[in-house]
Protein backbone atom coordinates (compact mmCIF):
# COMPACT_ATOMS: atom_id res chain seq x y z
CA UNK A 1 0.00 0.00 0.00
CA UNK A 2 2.76 2.27 0.63
CA UNK A 3 4.80 2.15 -2.88
CA UNK A 4 1.39 2.38 -4.20
CA UNK A 5 0.61 5.92 -2.62
CA UNK A 6 3.83 6.81 -2.92
CA UNK A 7 4.13 5.66 -6.94
CA UNK A 8 0.53 8.03 -7.44
CA UNK A 9 2.07 10.82 -6.20
CA UNK A 10 5.04 10.43 -7.96
CA UNK A 11 2.87 10.23 -10.85
CA UNK A 12 0.84 12.87 -10.09
CA UNK A 13 4.30 15.05 -10.02
CA UNK A 14 5.20 13.93 -13.18
CA UNK A 15 2.45 14.59 -15.24
CA UNK A 16 2.33 18.01 -13.63
CA UNK A 17 5.80 18.42 -14.07
CA UNK A 18 5.27 17.45 -18.24
CA UNK A 19 2.13 19.61 -18.25
CA UNK A 20 3.66 22.18 -16.80
CA UNK A 21 7.38 21.59 -18.61
CA UNK A 22 10.35 24.27 -17.86
CA UNK A 23 10.32 26.87 -20.98
CA UNK A 24 13.23 28.92 -20.33
CA UNK A 25 16.82 29.00 -17.44
CA UNK A 26 15.47 30.21 -14.23
CA UNK A 27 19.64 30.71 -12.43
CA UNK A 28 22.16 32.70 -14.56
CA UNK A 29 24.44 30.06 -13.99
CA UNK A 30 22.46 27.63 -16.21
CA UNK A 31 23.91 29.72 -18.87
CA UNK A 32 27.33 28.20 -17.98
CA UNK A 33 26.37 24.45 -17.39
CA UNK A 34 24.32 24.16 -20.26
CA UNK A 35 26.85 25.64 -22.83
CA UNK A 36 29.23 23.32 -21.40
CA UNK A 37 27.10 20.57 -21.28
CA UNK A 38 26.41 21.39 -25.61
CA UNK A 39 30.73 21.55 -25.69
CA UNK A 40 30.84 18.03 -23.94
CA UNK A 41 27.97 16.63 -26.13
CA UNK A 42 29.79 17.89 -28.86
CA UNK A 43 32.93 16.68 -28.01
CA UNK A 44 34.97 19.64 -27.91
CA UNK A 45 36.18 21.84 -24.64
CA UNK A 46 34.02 24.62 -25.26
CA UNK A 47 31.87 26.01 -27.80
CA UNK A 48 33.28 29.51 -29.94
CA UNK A 49 31.51 31.51 -32.45
CA UNK A 50 33.09 33.40 -35.55
CA UNK A 51 32.85 37.20 -36.39
CA UNK A 52 31.64 37.35 -40.04
CA UNK A 53 33.51 40.49 -40.64
CA UNK A 54 37.14 40.27 -38.54
CA UNK A 55 36.48 36.19 -39.28
CA UNK A 56 37.88 35.83 -35.36
CA UNK A 57 36.96 33.30 -33.64
CA UNK A 58 35.54 34.21 -29.77
CA UNK A 59 35.36 31.33 -27.63
CA UNK A 60 32.05 31.78 -25.44
CA UNK A 61 32.11 31.93 -21.42
CA UNK A 62 32.27 28.30 -20.66
CA UNK A 63 31.55 27.31 -16.52
CA UNK A 64 34.54 27.50 -13.65
CA UNK A 65 32.64 24.80 -11.68
CA UNK A 66 33.17 21.22 -11.39
CA UNK A 67 32.44 19.72 -14.67
CA UNK A 68 29.84 16.45 -13.83
CA UNK A 69 26.73 18.58 -13.80
CA UNK A 70 27.69 19.51 -17.62
CA UNK A 71 28.68 15.78 -18.37
CA UNK A 72 24.97 14.66 -16.77
CA UNK A 73 23.48 17.71 -19.14
CA UNK A 74 25.21 16.57 -22.01
CA UNK A 75 24.00 13.15 -21.48
CA UNK A 76 20.30 13.91 -21.49
CA UNK A 77 20.89 16.50 -24.52
CA UNK A 78 22.30 13.05 -26.52
CA UNK A 79 19.13 11.44 -25.35
CA UNK A 80 16.54 13.38 -26.45
CA UNK A 81 18.00 16.71 -27.39
CA UNK A 82 18.36 20.34 -25.86
CA UNK A 83 14.59 21.76 -25.58
CA UNK A 84 13.68 18.23 -23.44
CA UNK A 85 16.87 17.96 -21.85
CA UNK A 86 15.41 19.28 -19.05
CA UNK A 87 13.91 15.75 -18.23
CA UNK A 88 17.36 14.96 -16.49
CA UNK A 89 16.16 16.68 -13.71
CA UNK A 90 12.80 14.58 -13.19
CA UNK A 91 14.99 11.99 -13.46
CA UNK A 92 17.28 12.92 -10.82
CA UNK A 93 14.26 13.66 -8.55
CA UNK A 94 11.59 10.38 -9.62
CA UNK A 95 15.21 8.29 -8.85
CA UNK A 96 16.05 10.01 -5.84
CA UNK A 97 12.88 9.13 -4.34
CA UNK A 98 12.61 5.76 -4.99
CA UNK A 99 16.19 5.11 -3.90
CA UNK A 100 14.99 7.60 -0.05
CA UNK A 101 11.81 5.51 -0.07
CA UNK A 102 13.26 1.73 -0.65
CA UNK A 103 16.00 2.98 2.30
CA UNK A 104 13.38 4.02 4.67
CA UNK A 105 11.32 0.82 4.05
CA UNK A 106 14.20 -1.58 4.40
CA UNK A 107 14.89 -0.09 7.79
CA UNK A 108 11.27 0.18 9.16
CA UNK A 109 11.06 3.80 9.21
CA UNK A 110 7.88 5.70 8.22
CA UNK A 111 8.23 5.77 4.69
CA UNK A 112 4.85 7.91 3.47
CA UNK A 113 6.61 10.74 5.10
CA UNK A 114 8.66 10.89 1.93
CA UNK A 115 5.35 12.28 0.14
CA UNK A 116 6.77 15.62 1.72
CA UNK A 117 9.30 15.62 -1.29
CA UNK A 118 6.85 16.31 -3.40
CA UNK A 119 5.79 18.92 -1.41
CA UNK A 120 8.94 21.21 -0.74
CA UNK A 121 9.56 24.14 -2.50
CA UNK A 122 13.17 24.43 -3.08
CA UNK A 123 12.86 21.09 -4.47
CA UNK A 124 10.19 21.69 -7.13
CA UNK A 125 12.22 24.80 -8.01
CA UNK A 126 15.17 22.86 -8.88
CA UNK A 127 14.12 20.40 -10.55
CA UNK A 128 13.09 22.84 -13.36
CA UNK A 129 16.33 23.88 -13.29
CA UNK A 130 19.90 22.79 -15.32
CA UNK A 131 21.80 23.35 -11.63
CA UNK A 132 23.70 21.10 -9.59
CA UNK A 133 21.40 20.54 -6.59
CA UNK A 134 19.55 17.18 -8.89
CA UNK A 135 22.30 15.47 -9.80
CA UNK A 136 23.68 15.63 -6.19
CA UNK A 137 20.34 14.79 -4.50
CA UNK A 138 20.84 11.40 -6.98
CA UNK A 139 24.47 11.19 -5.71
CA UNK A 140 23.24 11.31 -2.48
CA UNK A 141 20.37 8.84 -2.40
CA UNK A 142 22.77 6.48 -4.02
CA UNK A 143 24.87 6.82 -1.08
CA UNK A 144 22.56 6.24 1.72
CA UNK A 145 20.98 3.78 -0.09
CA UNK A 146 24.42 1.59 0.23
CA UNK A 147 25.22 2.82 2.94
CA UNK A 148 22.05 1.78 5.23
CA UNK A 149 22.10 -1.84 3.24
CA UNK A 150 22.45 -4.47 6.15
CA UNK A 151 25.39 -5.64 4.79
CA UNK A 152 28.74 -4.71 6.37
CA UNK A 153 31.10 -6.20 3.44
CA UNK A 154 34.42 -4.00 1.88
CA UNK A 155 32.60 -4.25 -1.55
CA UNK A 156 30.30 -1.57 0.25
CA UNK A 157 33.05 0.41 1.37
CA UNK A 158 34.42 0.11 -1.87
CA UNK A 159 31.09 1.86 -3.58
CA UNK A 160 30.86 4.18 -0.80
CA UNK A 161 34.03 6.14 -1.26
CA UNK A 162 33.46 5.50 -5.14
CA UNK A 163 30.14 7.08 -4.65
CA UNK A 164 31.37 10.04 -2.39
CA UNK A 165 34.47 11.03 -4.82
CA UNK A 166 32.31 11.10 -7.81
CA UNK A 167 29.87 13.42 -5.87
CA UNK A 168 33.29 15.62 -5.41
CA UNK A 169 32.38 15.64 -9.55
CA UNK A 170 29.25 17.35 -9.29
CA UNK A 171 29.86 20.19 -7.03
CA UNK A 172 32.45 20.09 -4.06
CA UNK A 173 30.28 21.09 -0.97
CA UNK A 174 29.04 17.53 -1.18
CA UNK A 175 32.31 16.39 0.07
CA UNK A 176 31.58 17.84 3.40
CA UNK A 177 28.57 15.35 4.23
CA UNK A 178 29.60 12.04 2.24
CA UNK A 179 33.24 12.27 2.99
CA UNK A 180 32.62 13.10 6.37
CA UNK A 181 30.50 9.83 6.80
CA UNK A 182 32.98 7.98 5.08
CA UNK A 183 36.25 8.87 7.17
CA UNK A 184 34.33 9.23 10.10
CA UNK A 185 34.06 4.94 9.45
CA UNK A 186 37.44 4.60 8.39
CA UNK A 187 38.55 6.06 11.87
CA UNK A 188 36.30 3.59 13.49
CA UNK A 189 37.29 0.31 11.53
CA UNK A 190 40.38 0.33 9.30
CA UNK A 191 40.39 -2.76 7.72
CA UNK A 192 39.05 -1.68 4.35
CA UNK A 193 41.88 0.69 3.79
CA UNK A 194 42.62 -0.73 0.19
CA UNK A 195 39.18 -0.76 -0.46
CA UNK A 196 38.46 2.58 0.41
CA UNK A 197 41.95 3.95 -1.44
CA UNK A 198 40.36 1.73 -4.35
CA UNK A 199 36.77 3.42 -4.22
CA UNK A 200 38.52 6.94 -3.97
CA UNK A 201 40.44 6.75 -7.05
CA UNK A 202 37.80 5.14 -8.96
CA UNK A 203 35.22 7.95 -8.06
CA UNK A 204 37.70 11.09 -8.49
CA UNK A 205 38.88 9.83 -12.09
CA UNK A 206 36.37 11.42 -14.01
CA UNK A 207 36.86 14.56 -12.40
CA UNK A 208 40.76 14.57 -12.70
CA UNK A 209 40.49 13.22 -16.59
CA UNK A 210 38.01 16.28 -17.56
CA UNK A 211 39.50 18.83 -15.89
CA UNK A 212 42.32 18.21 -17.62
CA UNK A 213 40.86 17.78 -20.87
CA UNK A 214 38.67 21.32 -20.35
CA UNK A 215 41.05 23.45 -18.03
CA UNK A 216 44.11 22.13 -18.73
CA UNK A 217 44.56 21.36 -15.48
CA UNK A 218 43.40 18.27 -13.79
CA UNK A 219 43.36 19.76 -10.35
CA UNK A 220 41.62 22.57 -11.08
CA UNK A 221 39.21 23.95 -8.03
CA UNK A 222 37.43 27.14 -7.67
CA UNK A 223 36.88 28.41 -3.99
CA UNK A 224 32.80 29.55 -4.23
CA UNK A 225 33.22 32.96 -2.52
CA UNK A 226 30.15 32.56 0.03
CA UNK A 227 31.63 29.55 1.01
CA UNK A 228 35.10 31.29 2.37
CA UNK A 229 36.37 32.70 5.43
CA UNK A 230 35.54 35.83 4.49
CA UNK A 231 31.97 35.13 4.69
CA UNK A 232 31.90 33.30 7.49
CA UNK A 233 29.33 36.46 9.66
CA UNK A 234 27.39 36.30 7.15
CA UNK A 235 26.80 32.81 6.69
CA UNK A 236 27.03 31.65 10.53
CA UNK A 237 23.22 33.04 11.47
CA UNK A 238 21.46 31.16 8.52
CA UNK A 239 23.30 27.94 9.73
CA UNK A 240 22.50 28.45 12.95
CA UNK A 241 18.81 29.00 12.64
CA UNK A 242 18.82 25.93 10.30
CA UNK A 243 20.57 23.75 13.19
CA UNK A 244 18.15 24.95 15.58
CA UNK A 245 15.40 23.76 13.95
CA UNK A 246 16.69 20.35 12.79
CA UNK A 247 19.07 19.53 15.96
CA UNK A 248 15.80 20.22 17.97
CA UNK A 249 13.19 17.68 15.56
CA UNK A 250 16.45 15.60 15.22
CA UNK A 251 16.94 15.15 19.15
CA UNK A 252 12.87 14.70 19.44
CA UNK A 253 13.58 11.27 17.34
CA UNK A 254 16.79 10.43 19.15
CA UNK A 255 14.41 10.63 22.36
CA UNK A 256 11.70 8.69 20.93
CA UNK A 257 13.87 5.70 20.01
CA UNK A 258 16.04 5.68 23.10
CA UNK A 259 12.57 4.85 24.75
CA UNK A 260 11.11 2.72 22.48
CA UNK A 261 14.50 0.56 22.79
Amino acid sequence: LDLTIFALAGGIFIVSYLLLFPMGWLVSDEYSYVNQGIAVAKGVPFLSYQNAISEVTTPYSITAYPLGNSFWIAFWIKLCGLRFSYLGSLFCLVSSGYLIFKTLQKNNSHVLALLLIFLYPPLAFFSRSFMSSMPSLLVSSIFFFILFSKSDHKKKWLMLSAVASLSFWIRETNLVLLGSICLFHFIQNRKWFFYYVGGTFIGVAPRLLSSYYFYDDPFFYILAEHFSWSNISTNLPAFVFILMIFMSIGGLVVARYRVNC
